[in-house]
Parts: C-alpha cells; structure tokens; sequence
C-alpha cells in the first residue's frame, strides 16, 4: 500500500484543521496579556472614535458637505438638522470606514503582525519599529487591502442586484451567496499581510502564495474567516434595524450602536490577523525542518 501524501492528508483532515485553528485562536487570545499586541487595533479604534467625534460635532457647513459625499443623495442641509444627522451616521460612517479600512486599517493589521509574531517567538520588537515596517511596505499592503475590498464588494453587490427582482427564499439565497463568495475572497488573502511582513515577494506574487498557504490547510483558513465573521453577524443584525430602534427609544442608539459595531469588528480583526500570523509561523517552520 503507497502512503498518503503527508500535505493531502493534512488538507483534507477536519480534525487537524479543526485543532490547528483552535490552537491559533486559543494562542492569538493568550499573546493579548503582552499589550503591545493589541495597540495597533486600539489605537485605530480611538481613530474612528475620533471621526465619529467629528462627525457628531460638525453639524455646519462646509463639514456637512464633505459629510454629504459619502451619504449616497442625502443633500448637505439634511445632515444639518438634529436627528437627521444622527440617523444618518451609520449611513455617512460606513462609507467612511470602508475607505479608511482600505487604506489605513490594513497599515495597523501589518503592525500586528510583527508583534504577534515577535511576541509568538518571544523576542522583542518595538511598536515604532513595527509601524516603520508597515509604512515601508505601504503600497504592497494597500494593494492586497485594495483588491481583497474590491472583490468582496463586487461578490455581495453583485449577489444584491441578481436578488433586487427576486422574493422569499431565493432572494435570501442569492444575496446570502455574494457573502459567501465574500468570504471565500478573504480566505484567499488570509495570508497576504503575513506573507508581505515575512518575505515581503515582489507584489505579483502575494496573491498566489497566499492562495497556496490557503489551500494547504483549507479547513482552518476557512474556519478563521467564519469564527471572524460570526462574531460580528451580532452588531450586523443590530445596525440593520438600528434607525428604527433610535426612532422608537432615541437617536442616541445610533452610538451606542456604531461604537458596539467598531468594537466587534476590531475584535474580529485581530482575531483574523493574529490567528492567520500563527498558522503562518507554525506552517514555515514546518518546512523549515
């Protein structure tokens, strides 16, 4: 009888892919008592706390006509009027953090990469001396943000304009298929932030080489993606019905509800960051021996 492919087995067996993301999840938890780790993602929540700020406080023009841009055919005057421009926060927001996520999130997610791997390695590394790295391999980093964005937000809008004409259950289906599709898009780039901040390749190739790393262990870069994306399916659900909530109790909701949002995805962030950067590390040491 000719042996298994050692690779094939461990791509195809759930258990081992099962452990191997536990152990990620479980260890990217536990680096969290070294603090350095976590300040690249607490330092770009207080980012968005402070655009939030700004936004609550600029309610005169020609702030409410920057705001205005990102509204999607709300008029300047409309975000000048109390409750309107906190019922229209979320909606001005989300644009917002969708562009500063592009270009900016994705520098902070590199800082924490070489942290956690330093701290998962036990040697030291300074947080300026991470976000200098990050910077240096900006335009590398924002490509792969850039296209991962790209490509997500044309699988779900695209799902959502098939659906537009449909009811009931087959319009659930095919808009629940541009997440999935989402979704499969981040396994893809699981690795492409590791992969830059390690072996930094010419940009033509980090795509594929974090496809490969991807689809040598299929089972747990996809159950890092999914873990990542139902921790935040909670504060989903509640923006989607946050303006009728803030209409029935007070427009204040809407910050309870867009700090608990901002919360949960920066926790699922670095979860997604940290967990890839483990499997990463315990991948090429493996090829190492």
């Amino acid at each position: 009888m000719i042996p298994g492919n050692p690779d094939n087995i461990e791509r195809l067996n759930f258990s081992k892919n099962f452990q191997t993301a536990f152990r990620a999840f479980f260890t990217s938890l536990t680096l969290v008592q070294n603090v350095k780790v976590i300040i690249p993602t607490l330092v770009y929540m207080f980012l968005q706390l402070a655009i939030m700020t700004l936004y609550l406080l600029s309610i005169e023009r020609p702030w409410t006509s920057f705001w205005a841009l990102f509204a999607g055919g709300v008029a300047a005057g409309d975000l000048a009027h109390f409750p309107r421009h906190l019922l229209l926060m979320q909606q001005v927001l989300g644009r917002v953090d969708m562009l500063v996520d592009t270009f900016v999130h994705v520098v902070f997610q590199a800082a924490t990469v070489s942290l956690v791997s330093a701290a998962f390695r036990k040697k030291t590394v300074s947080l300026s001396a991470s976000m200098k790295e990050s910077c240096g391999r900006y335009f590398k980093l924002v490509f792969v943000s850039l296209l991962s964005a790209v490509l997500v937000y044309s699988a779900i809008n695209l799902a959502r304009h098939l659906s537009g004409n449909m009811d009931g259950i087959v319009r659930a289906g095919v808009a629940a298929s541009g997440v999935l599709a989402g979704l499969v898009v981040q396994v893809f780039f699981l690795f492409s932030i590791p992969i830059i901040m390690h072996a930094n390749p010419p940009v033509a190739r980090i795509v594929p080489d974090s496809l490969r790393m991807a689809l040598k262990l299929p089972l747990a870069s996809a159950f890092i993606v999914a873990v990542s994306f139902v921790i935040t399916l909670p504060t989903t659900f509640l923006s989607l019905k946050a303006g009728m909530i803030a209409l029935q109790l007070s427009p204040d909701f809407m910050i309870h509800s867009h700090i608990a949002s901002m919360i949960m995805e920066l926790t699922a962030a670095y979860l997604l960051t940290a967990g890839a950067t483990i499997i990463f590390i315990h991948k090429m040491e493996a090829v190492s021996k």
